[in-house]
């Protein structure tokens, strides 16, 4: 019985700890990359893949997906819709991989084909 909870426990671990992870930007771009880093959104929180530009996770370790603005038949905005949340993403090596990380949920994707490199801290902006 010991034996199980700690498996359960070392799997759980090995998708949530974030305290051995860096920031890290994409060395190279290509649509494989691309490819993969949608498909690794949609698998950490379901729905459809974002479209994301060709410069994705260059220059910031941060992606920021807005959801879509809600509009009336008129096309005047839908009471509320600019209270839509948005989704944040992370490029983060761990494990000397690169990885896609989701802070809402607390979980990685390895990304197969992605290169990435450190993301230099700003330490002016601390």
């Amino acid at each position: 019985m010991l034996l199980v909870t700690s498996s359960v426990m070392a799997v759980g671990c090995n998708n949530t700890a974030d305290d051995y992870s860096t920031p890290a930007l994409l060395t190279e771009t290509s649509k494989v990359t691309r490819a993969e880093i949608q498909q690794a959104i949609v698998s950490l929180k379901g729905g459809v893949e974002p479209i994301l530009s060709v410069n994705v996770f260059t220059q910031q370790s941060v992606l920021i997906l807005e959801h879509g603005k809600a509009k009336q038949f008129d096309q005047s905005p839908v009471l509320g819709a600019h209270d839509l949340p948005y989704e944040s993403f992370e490029l983060r090596i761990k494990d000397e991989s690169c990885a896609l990380f989701y802070p809402k949920l607390q979980r990685f994707k390895i990304l197969k084909h992605a290169k990435c490199k450190a993301a230099k801290i700003d330490e002016s902006s601390l």
